[in-house]
């Protein structure tokens, strides 16, 4: 991508978001949320809560549970406990009801690779559309919308499958965001991402939470970059919540003790926590 195309990117922070404002405000809810797969608890009641238009990350080792919880709340996986958007409980509601509450971009996604950039983004509308109904001239314009939001108008034509991973990753991106639903979930959302576009995305992300109120739950391992666009943060490990709050409370020495072996320092930078990995000591190695 042209240095071009990345300050157009990095522009449409600065302008109105895709598919318009949602219909709905939403909070985010979760209270006592359990997940067991194959006869092992992955996820250990887990309770947390996203106001409308905050922004909360989780985070933690690999194989603490969050990938798992996430799915949970998009309806993937059954659970235990209660996820509620809005006061509505989301294990009560249809398919496409809870779709149009949750939008989900997926750490792996299942990409048809034959189908194009257009109509695969449109599929994030199949939530608003009827039984049997085609897509009008609302949802052309929240899918090109979204795809205008991600710098993916070059694209619109070419095969997903054509694409680069980062590329075909601002891709599912979009589907999420034509989906026009007022909480978004993004599992690891820079995966494939450089360092320009980590930074495109989530300025984007940010964006959308002041001017639509969206609410977005996310997860990241990167810390740094959780406690630079995050208003909150989880901390997870082996399915547990182990200590949770405003970002600045939470990304703590100690905290991170609990959820990583890792050797760090923190540094404040202009009144944002930096997480620095440090090598062995040359006289250990």
């Amino acid at each position: 991508m042209t240095g071009r195309g990345r300050r157009n990117l990095r522009a449409t922070a600065a302008r109105r978001v895709p598919g318009g404002a949602p219909q709905t405000a939403a909070d985010l809810a979760c209270d006592g949320v359990s997940v067991s797969l194959g006869g092992r608890r992955i996820v250990d009641r887990v309770s947390l809560a996203v106001a409308t238009g905050r922004w909360c990350t989780i985070a933690g080792p690999n194989g603490a549970g969050k990938t798992t919880l996430v799915r949970a709340i998009a309806g993937l996986v059954a659970y235990d406990g209660s996820v509620r958007v809005g006061g509505a409980a989301l294990d009560r509601l249809r398919p496409s009801a809870r779709a149009r509450l949750v939008a989900l971009v997926p750490q792996q996604p299942v990409v048809p690779p034959a189908i194009t950039v257009l109509d695969y983004v449109l599929l994030g509308r199949t939530a608003h559309l009827p039984p049997l109904g085609v897509e009008s001239a609302v949802d052309l314009d929240a899918a090109r919308g979204a795809i205008e939001e991600l710098d993916l108008g070059p694209f619109c034509g070419r095969h997903v499958g054509s694409l680069s991973g980062g590329e075909r990753q601002r891709a599912v991106i979009a589907r999420a965001l034509a989906q026009s639903s007022p909480v978004l979930v993004l599992d690891e959302p820079t995966t494939g991402l450089d360092l320009g576009y980590q930074q495109d995305v989530l300025d984007l992300v940010s964006a959308m939470c002041r001017e639509r109120g969206l609410t977005v739950l996310s997860t990241m391992h990167d810390l740094t970059l959780a406690g630079a666009y995050s208003d909150e943060l989880v901390l997870m490990t082996e399915g547990r919540v182990v200590a949770s709050g405003p970002v600045a409370e939470t990304l703590t020495a100690e905290n991170l003790a609990l959820v990583t072996r890792a050797r760090f320092r923190l540094l404040d930078e202009s009144g944002r926590t930096v997480v620095v990995p440090l090598p062995l000591a040359r006289d250990h190695r």
